[in-house]
């Protein structure tokens, strides 16, 4: 919903001071483990559009450009990698690591390698990330919360003597199998930045437009900048919580992408000139369930989340400290705090093997990263004797939010994909068609689309 508002930049102040004393949420993130990688090579890193209108990360070194994820896992530009520097070799391999499915191994070239003994005990190698000291803190905000603060099941074992509530009635028509996957937004990449609750909370927003609009072609894309750098209360360094997004989007509202584009850094917060008329707000916000959630069991905490994922995406805390099984789902021995990210959950299936069942997960790590930007979470972990969600999915409410109706293109928007539509150029979303790079969608980007679908000279 698109609202005029007439606010000072007191009203900004006072709304961040609101957001910060009434947001119950807590710091969330995690930056993208192979944009990192990238940086941390000294080498440069970027963002780029795909032609289906997702995100992907680049890599560039000396000039030649990888994607970061297959660069990350030592699929490409082994030369360049990680183990290279250290003097080994560098393989691609189907091993398991904490962020992907397959890993890049750390080699010897020859029958003996003088700094570390590969062969004696690990023939095949070692994990390259194992090898990059410290580089799982790197992906942390740089304030992590205390084991003390987390109300979960996980960390301090579940007590024999609260009885279980009532087992929630079970919804017969509920399928085995459900995703919004394919309606929802294009996937984003955050990059190195500890953005992932900005674009968890955005993530959800739109994909939660895009239902209520019930047009497929109908890809809102909101400011995760603003999030970061005009509010306050968040910042790419230290991270934020879903809860502070949320109560932003009700509160000021988010902007669209090309009124603030993404950097995947703090900077000044430069807003477009008619940024208020640009404004998307949300009604409301709230945890699946109720305070019950904390006694509830596995079984009974799937229910809940499966009868919510059909009414729409939720948001939810996943620890990334795990890897991926056999069948791709990703699962977790233990739980690691440090690892703490946000995702949005899209879906689910039940197989009737709580090994094989998951819940379905759209990612903020680029469409390189698991299956074009989704991911699978296990439903069978086992903590304190008793099984929960994998990696502390639910251990905690999801977060379900209620955007109202949703907001219309303008007439120029959508006379723009009207042409796309009928000259059969690809039908972008609302930052696509600022092709003139201005941060905003005008004439000029009329005249240009124009141009491009009649074969004339621009």
């Amino acid at each position: 919903m698109t609202k005029n508002r007439l606010y000072s930049s007191f009203r900004n102040i006072v709304a961040a001071a609101l957001i910060t004393i009434f947001t119950g949420g807590t710091a969330t993130a995690r930056r993208n483990p192979a944009a990192v990688y990238c940086n941390e090579m000294g080498y440069e890193y970027s963002i780029v559009q795909t032609s289906r209108g997702g995100q992907k990360g680049v890599c560039t070194v000396n000039g030649e450009k990888f994607g970061i994820w297959p660069f990350f896992k030592g699929e490409v530009g082994t030369e360049h990698s990680f183990c290279a520097k250290q003097g080994y070799n560098t393989k691609a391999s189907t091993e398991s690591n904490p962020y992907s499915s397959e890993s890049a191994i750390c080699v010897e070239k020859t029958t003996g390698l003088e700094k570390k003994a590969l062969t004696a005990e690990t023939p095949k190698g070692v994990s390259m990330i194992e090898l990059m000291i410290g580089f799982s803190e790197k992906l942390s905000s740089p304030s992590e919360e205390t084991p003390e603060l987390y109300p979960l099941q996980i960390l301090k074992g579940k007590s024999s003597s609260i009885a279980p509530k009532t087992t929630p009635k079970t919804a017969t028509n509920l399928q085995s199998y459900f995703s919004w996957k394919n309606l929802m937004t294009p996937v984003k990449n955050q990059g190195a930045c500890n953005s992932c609750t900005a674009f968890a909370a955005l993530g959800a927003i739109e994909g939660n437009l895009k239902i209520a609009s019930g047009d497929p072609d109908y890809n809102p894309d909101l400011s995760e900048e603003q999030l970061n750098s005009c509010e306050g209360v968040v910042g790419c360094n230290t991270g934020g919580s879903v809860a502070t997004n949320f109560n932003v989007a009700i509160v000021s509202g988010i902007v669209g992408e090309s009124c603030l584009p993404y950097t995947g850094n703090d900077n000044a917060c430069n807003l477009c000139t008619d940024e208020e008329d640009r404004r998307t707000f949300i009604e409301s916000w709230g945890g699946i369930g109720d305070s019950s959630w904390y006694s509830l069991d596995n079984a009974q905490q799937i229910e809940l989340t499966k009868q919510a994922l059909r009414e729409s995406p939720l948001t939810t805390i996943i620890y990334m400290s795990g890897g991926f099984d056999d069948n791709g789902i990703y699962k977790c021995d233990s739980i690691d705090i440090r690892r703490k990210h946000t995702v949005v959950l899209v879906g689910y299936e039940i197989t009737g093997d709580i090994h094989t069942s998951y819940l379905e997960a759209k990612n903020s790590y680029g469409v390189g990263f698991g299956d074009e930007g989704y991911f699978k979470i296990g439903l069978d972990g086992v903590y304190s004797g008793e099984t929960y969600a994998q990696c502390g999915a639910l251990s905690r409410r999801p977060y379900f939010v209620n955007v109202g109706a949703a907001p219309e293109p303008t007439d120029l928007e959508k006379a723009i994909q009207s042409l796309q539509v009928v000259s059969g150029m690809p039908v972008g979303n609302v930052q696509e068609l600022d092709v003139s790079g201005n941060g905003r969608v005008g004439l000029e980007d009329a005249l240009i689309h124009i141009q491009k679908a009649s074969g004339l000279r621009q």
